[in-house]
């Protein structure tokens, strides 16, 4: 079956960069809305 690579590249307003690399084998189905919450102490 197929598999692929996505990512997603954020910038805050300090302007740090951040990104995030994801790789997936086979099917991958996403049927509802999805977040990413990131906190340094």
């Amino acid at each position: 079956m197929g598999g692929g690579v996505g990512g997603v590249q954020m910038k805050n307003e300090n302007g740090v960069i951040m990104r995030l690399e994801s790789r997936t084998k086979g099917l991958r189905f996403n049927l509802s809305t999805s977040g990413v919450t990131v906190t340094m102490n």
